[in-house]
């Protein structure tokens, strides 16, 4: 008779890869990547979704014709969807219907290392506390340099805007290994975001009134607020096209990028450092508006009164409501988080202090310095 009791014991843990997929451009590249995974245990769910029906039959199509040349060991999940779901919603409809111990959202203009899997895994399991882990996530366009999004993990300033190690606002490095000493980070990219299943079970998923963009990061602060941590991991490797799908679906990053960014801010900290925050981050926001209209960009700088306003009258509700949410999940002080924060303002810095690249800020990290 069979032991399949002892087999099971012997595989490594379950892990599935949730993919939203809007275009039909990218996911056979990311599909043929992932058929030279040396991962065993896979399981592979895929949330097609696009309000053209027309669209998402020719992505269902290309998936399957895919899908039939992948070891049979690997399981598949198809779900369709004839609305245009947003990264938020695609993620977590493609979690529900997932199975795995460990969870990977990965955008499906990514091609990944045939080691990402284990190397990820094999990071999650040594340590308890560690709820995500983030691979180095370099360009498709020039393999030696870092990608915009994530790059060498993720962190914020004292003002919450996002910044990563090897890439500062639009300064993006060469990979020389040079932050591969990195551990803990504050926030791990949704381009390739692995995350332990049991702690997406107690924190909550994606908000989906994000839509799209900064979602990660408001998962972030509910992870490291509940004690957890989220760590870098430099030997997995993703290499990512960028923008791939926002820039053909027309999508308006910029002004996605600030509403969710104060929408997050008003969700996960405190009142007392929210007092301390709002207005220097208002006056910012209002010189960035006013330089924007001065180089003659009146529809980009209109991006950021527009996204003051929808926070204000469509928002503002849902804010107050989890903020509530996220006091429950608290396991930890604000002291946790400024570990994980430069205390300095990033653009400032950036604007006046000439800092273009991690290197120099890095010693005003503590979570980073004491590594």
């Amino acid at each position: 008779m069979i032991d399949r009791e002892k087999i099971n014991s012997l595989q490594p843990p379950s892990v599935s890869i949730v993919i939203p997929v809007s275009i039909p451009d990218n996911i056979k590249e990311c599909l043929q990547s992932l058929r030279k995974t040396n991962y065993s245990n896979l399981e592979i769910i895929i949330t097609v979704n696009n309000s053209s029906h027309a669209v998402v039959t020719k992505i269902t199509a290309d998936i399957k014709e895919t899908a039939e040349k992948f070891p049979r060991d690997i399981r598949f999940k198809l779900i369709t969807k004839c609305a245009a779901l947003g990264y938020a919603a695609a993620c977590n409809i493609g979690f529900r219907a997932s199975t795995g111990q460990y969870v990977i959202f990965l955008n499906d203009d990514v091609v990944v290392s045939p080691n990402l899997v284990s190397e990820l895994v094999k990071i999650v399991e040594e340590e308890d506390d560690i709820a995500c882990v983030q691979p180095k996530i370099l360009s498709r366009r020039n393999l030696k340099m870092f990608d915009y999004a994530g790059a060498a993990g993720g962190f914020i300033d004292i003002y919450g805007i996002p910044f990563c190690a090897g890439r500062i606002f639009d300064v993006i490095e060469e990979d020389r290994c040079q932050y591969d000493d990195i551990k803990d980070i504050f926030w791990a990219c949704g381009v390739a975001l692995f995350c332990r299943r049991a702690v997406l079970d107690e924190i909550g998923l994606f908000d989906e009134e994000f839509f799209s963009y900064m979602e990660e990061i408001d998962l972030a602060f509910r992870v490291l607020l509940r004690g957890y941590r989220i760590v870098f991991a430099p030997k997995a490797e993703v290499h990512h096209l960028g923008s791939a799908t926002t820039t053909k679906l027309n999508v308006n990053r910029d002004y996605l990028n600030y509403r969710n960014n104060f929408l997050m801010l008003l969700k996960n900290y405190d009142a007392n450092v929210l007092l301390g925050i709002l207005a220097p981050r208002f006056f910012l926001d209002m010189i960035n508006f006013l330089t924007r209209l001065h180089q003659g960009n009146a529809r980009l700088a209109m991006n950021i009164p527009r996204a003051y306003s929808d926070l204000l009258t469509r928002k503002l509700k849902h804010a107050l409501r989890e903020r509530a949410s996220v006091r429950g999940l608290r396991k930890v002080n604000s002291n946790y988080l400024r570990k994980r924060t430069l205390t300095s303002s990033i653009a400032i810095l950036y604007k006046i202090g000439g800092v273009r690249y991690f290197q120099q800020v890095r010693d005003l990290m503590p979570c980073v310095k004491e590594e």
